[in-house]
């Protein structure tokens, strides 16, 4: 179950907004990797990749492998703060009224630390924080690879999107590797284009079933998960 929450807060990418550069709109790749303690099994169940397409305040977030066939896609209309899963093999869209972040909330003590490692990636400088959140029972290491050339225009009362968002923390992140209870969680932008997709990327069609997220495939998983 550990491991479960630990890659559900995976897609709770945090994303963080950085004002001196105009908002960006295309898409950006991020592969992930596992390395330690059930690191074979979490390469079986976890995510081998995920797309973000951002568009003029909205964003679409598609996982592959493992969990994302429970995921499907995300939309997120920044404009009227409203997140969505829409299912398009089924015609389903179930919608989040309540931050899912709520199941995994903690009172963790958040230490940041701003260093001096800066290293390019996909193209991009980006400088390294250290931000270590620790409990009574865990602790959890979070290394935070960000640029500031690169500005996504999220609210930042959006909880679903800015959850593990880090005060102390500027720019927006190309590399996290997350290590806890002894598995190290990569994940890195691999892919990075500034076309803006297309409008209907973002759309809803309106003959598609519409349910709560509570009813999804993936919040049925971790209720039998918390049953054991």
């Amino acid at each position: 179950m550990k491991n479960t929450l630990l890659i559900l807060a995976v897609f709770l990418l945090p994303i963080l907004s950085y004002s001196q550069s105009d908002d960006f709109q295309g898409t950006i790749k991020y592969e992930f990797s596992y390395e330690g303690e059930g690191a074979d099994y979490m390469a079986m169940i976890g995510f081998s990749d995920c797309h973000y397409y951002f568009g003029d305040k909205k964003f679409r977030l598609s996982l592959n492998g493992g969990m994302g066939s429970f995921l499907n896609d995300f939309i997120v209309d920044i404009a009227t703060d409203k997140t969505v899963m829409i299912d398009d093999d089924n015609q389903i869209v179930y919608t989040i009224e309540d931050d899912p972040a709520d199941e995994v909330e903690s009172t963790a003590e958040v230490v940041v630390e701003t260093t001096k490692v800066k290293e390019k990636i996909m193209g991009y400088k980006c400088l390294k924080y250290i931000v270590t959140e620790t409990t009574d029972s865990s602790e959890t290491v979070t290394e935070y690879w960000t640029t500031t050339k690169i500005n996504v225009n999220t609210a930042a009362d959006i909880g679903f999107v800015s959850a593990l968002s880090i005060q102390g923390v500027a720019g927006f992140p190309l590399r996290i590797v997350t290590t806890s209870y002894g598995l190290t969680m990569t994940q890195e932008a691999t892919f990075i284009s500034d076309d803006p997709p297309s409008k209907y990327k973002f759309e809803i069609p309106s003959t598609y079933a519409a349910k709560d997220f509570s009813e999804s495939p993936l919040m049925q998983l971790v209720n039998e998960e918390e049953e054991e």
